[in-house]
């Protein structure tokens, strides 16, 4: 079904681009958490805000979502952090380049979506700069979407802010599992807080039936109830209960947040798939420092 989305791209470039784009984006990525619930500080201390300064300079936004795995490193969704592509690249299938990380914070224990730099307190969490990303070279949305970024200085762990661990061991997931974000609540409102909300899962045979393609790479959820939306990528899915080796009495993270087309799934990146390649790379004085300017067109 992804590949729909290339020939969409070349059937209507000369159209007009921009068009395009916002069309695309508007059909396969559903901006809005329904039916969540306010977060309260402490129900998941393992969440990062990804924040980047607006106009207003002071204040600052939360553009995506991501997991701290420990007191320096974060997971997030690869195409928060990646040069958008141009529309040669989509077509011919070649990622962007990184996008600059300067001005954007890591943000912990903190619930807002909109907040002032602080230094380290109990209402307005931990702020970190960030030192540098990498995600896997064959990266083109939503294909291997996961990123890992260190920051500058570790988070001091306490009750709200916490290390989630990852998934390893690849298991077709049931129930109902934890997503967490800021994103959209519907096309024109945003939340002004932290919101959560439990996804019922969905098996790996019919999530390869509704993209009508090998999932083996995604952890999929129903949108019927529940949903997540733009600005809530590279946040969390977390399990409790699933059998893993890993999973702690919080839970394990499964899923990175992704994407969502419309009337098929949620679909998340699969944390178990990438588990060795998350432990592999660790942060060293050799890893450049990218800055950071961003956009909202994806989750």
């Amino acid at each position: 079904m992804f590949e729909i989305y290339i020939l969409l791209f070349i059937t209507t470039h000369f159209v007009n681009t921009k068009e395009v784009e916002r069309g695309f984006y508007n059909e396969y990525i559903v901006p809005r958490v329904v039916n969540g619930h306010a977060a309260k500080h402490g129900d998941v201390p393992y969440q990062v805000a990804f924040k980047m300064r607006t106009p207003r300079r002071k204040l600052c936004m939360t553009f995506c979502g991501g997991v701290i795995i420990s007191p320096t490193k974060l997971l997030s969704a690869a195409h928060c952090f990646a040069e958008d592509p141009s529309i040669c690249q989509k077509i011919c299938g070649n990622q962007g380049p990184k996008r600059t990380l300067s001005h954007t914070y890591a943000v912990a224990g903190n619930l807002r979506n909109y907040d002032v730099y602080s230094e380290d307190s109990d209402e307005h969490g931990q702020w970190r700069t960030l030192k540098s990303v990498v995600y896997p070279r064959t990266y083109k949305f939503p294909k291997d979407d996961i990123a890992i970024l260190y920051t500058a200085k570790p988070f001091h762990f306490n009750n709200n802010v916490r290390a989630i661990p990852i998934a390893k061991k690849y298991i077709d997931y049931h129930g109902k599992c934890l997503v967490s974000g800021y994103g959209r609540t519907s096309r024109q409102g945003t939340s002004d807080k932290l919101l959560l909300a439990h996804l019922h899962l969905l098996p790996n045979r019919q999530c390869g039936l509704r993209f009508r393609k090998n999932m083996r790479k995604f952890v999929c959820t129903d949108t019927v109830v529940n949903d997540v939306g733009k600005g809530d990528s590279g946040g969390p899915l977390v399990c409790s209960k699933t059998g893993d080796p890993n999973e702690g009495p919080n839970g394990v993270l499964v899923g990175i947040v992704s994407g969502n087309q419309r009337r098929a799934a949620s679909f998340f990146t699969r944390v178990s798939y990438f588990a060795r390649y998350i432990e592999r790379n660790k942060a060293t004085l050799a890893q450049p420092i990218f800055i950071l300017y961003t956009t909202f067109l994806l989750l």
